[in-house]
């Protein structure tokens, strides 16, 4: 996989992302320079090994890793989720500045787009919470998707014991969900 690498004094927060399991990888240097790529090495190997034995016990790596694959994959999702309702909202008002200015009298397009906006501003609420609220700090009535996704990645991508109970039902309601929202979507 491609990893991008911060410049020196760009940014100063610490490494993000999950942990290495133990096992044999490869690397290679690559340079990314006006859309083309560039080998500046050969692949080289090396192994991860645990450096120490915990107090508690780990799942295995493999497992590890696909709870992992799973959090990436309902991140991606709920991304092109978000992103679908943003261009739907902006599409939905291209149409009412279109008819506004059309010589049609008001009439059925305008509830179906009244409507359809009403669906898209419910679901996006749903989904990351009211945005005037969120701006200005207040609790949210309801546990969103994100805040669901970021308990299961926060509690588990810096850990190598792997998900406890909480972090799996955190993404077990969150996949639910977004399932459910992804049905509800106008243009699905």
């Amino acid at each position: 996989d491609l990893i991008n690498v911060d410049k020196k004094g760009e940014d100063d927060k610490e490494p993000s992302g999950f942990l290495s399991t133990p096992g044999s990888y490869t690397v290679t240097l690559v340079k990314q320079q006006n859309g083309e790529f560039t080998d500046l090495s050969e692949a080289k190997g090396f192994n991860v090994k645990q450096l120490r034995k915990g107090s508690l016990d780990a799942v295995e790596p493999k497992e590890l890793v696909a709870f992992w694959t799973k959090l990436s994959g309902l991140q991606r999702d709920l991304d092109i989720l978000d992103n679908a309702i943003d261009n739907s909202l902006e599409r939905n008002e291209k149409m009412r500045v279109a008819l506004s200015r059309s010589t049609s009298q008001p009439g059925e397009l305008d509830k179906e787009l009244d409507k359809i906006k009403l669906q898209l501003e419910g679901l996006n609420t749903a989904l990351n919470g009211n945005q005037v609220s969120n701006e200005i700090g207040e609790k949210p009535d309801h546990v969103t998707i994100g805040y669901r996704l970021f308990v299961a990645i926060y509690g588990s991508a810096m850990s190598a014991y792997g998900p406890t109970p909480t972090h799996v039902m955190s993404a077990n309601i969150a996949e639910a969900e977004l399932i459910k929202y992804k049905n509800q979507h106008p243009n699905k």
